[in-house]
């Protein structure tokens, strides 16, 4: 974006001051505080559904990003060269630092809160809001998601098998395939009998909304208040989805330290509570082997002629950690 472009933030009758790179947009310090400036080629209903949630949670007392409208009421506004741009207020926080307990504990306690607002939002509450009460994508079912990992884990693990000439990468994940394989079946089995189903559809039913990309890099913290962005994925889904997502990460962080884990989910439940049923599902989720599909199917769908060293590391790491994986899920189980 050239410097001319800036020109764009005269929509917003605010003086700038500086600007500076960040996820993939501009920082800007403004007269009006500091904003983001984002190129945007979506869907303008798209853009103003996710107005409207994040007004709604805005003024339910969570902390998100929320956007701006230009001088003419539109959200989305065009430069000279036709380029679209939306502008949204921006944090005076850093990211959430994963290594730093006290973060970790203020972005689990985010969501929880997040989730018990998201409860209000229903079809009603978005059409009330200018909204169709569907413009959300539905995510699809992980009982689905799970079986169709497990085919290509198996068309992966028949490729590796035929391969006379094999590198150190693909001994190991010929190795080791068919027995994550196995690990996949049963966790499509454990899904199945786990209540996952029909929370999911509940959810699709009732059109309940999650996050759908809560990570560390979405979650800033300033004085132990986290603050949340990065809605650009919500949509309609079992919000388990989003704990699960967030641990998960966090626990191949932490070598699937059990102690971590639970310390988490001690946290959502103090904001949010967890019923056993809910910790069933997580269980089931968390027994699926994520990381190592994760591995092998980007290897399986990149170049085969040069494996990054990375990639060794990420499979030796999924492999060491494996055994601590599904230690963790027996302790959900056994709870």
């Amino acid at each position: 974006m050239a410097e001319r472009d800036f020109s764009v933030l005269e929509q917003y009758d605010c003086k700038l001051y500086s600007t500076s790179r960040g996820r993939g947009a501009f920082i800007c310090e403004t007269s009006r505080g500091r904003l983001l400036l984002r190129e945007y080629g979506g869907s303008p209903d798209k853009i103003k559904a996710r107005a409207a949630l994040l007004e709604y949670l805005a003024d339910g007392g969570i902390n998100v990003d929320h956007l701006l409208k230009n001088n003419e009421g539109q959200y989305v506004s065009v430069d000279l060269s036709g380029t679209g741009y939306i502008v949204s207020t921006w944090f005076d926080a850093a990211e959430c630092d994963i290594k730093n307990f006290s973060d970790i504990c203020t972005a689990i306690a985010a969501l929880a809160q997040l989730h018990r607002a998201l409860e209000g939002y229903t079809y009603q509450e978005r059409q009330e809001r200018g909204g169709d009460g569907q413009e959300f994508q539905i995510a699809r079912n992980l009982t689905e998601v799970y079986d169709k990992h497990n085919k290509e884990l198996k068309m992966i693990g028949n490729y590796l098998k035929a391969k006379k000439k094999k590198n150190d990468f693909e001994l190991l994940a010929a190795a080791k395939c068919q027995s994550f394989l196995e690990e996949g079946l049963e966790a499509s089995g454990i899904i199945a009998g786990s209540g996952y189903d029909k929370g999911y559809d509940d959810a699709v039913r009732t059109g309940r909304l999650c996050h759908g990309d809560f990570n560390y890099h979405n979650i800033f913290i300033r004085k132990q208040c986290g603050y949340i962005c990065g809605f650009e994925q919500s949509c309609v889904n079992l919000r388990l989805v989003d704990l699960y997502g967030f641990m998960r990460k966090l626990m191949e962080k932490y070598d699937w330290d059990i102690k971590m884990g639970y310390l988490m989910l001690r946290e959502y439940d103090k904001v949010n509570a967890l019923s056993s049923g809910d910790i069933k599902i997580l269980g089931a989720m968390f027994a699926y082997p994520e990381k190592f599909w994760k591995i092998l199917n980007y290897y399986f769908n990149a170049n085969k002629a040069w494996i990054p060293n990375k990639n060794m590391e990420k499979l030796k790491l999924a492999v060491k950690q494996n055994r601590m994986r599904r230690e963790f899920v027996r302790t959900l189980y056994g709870s």
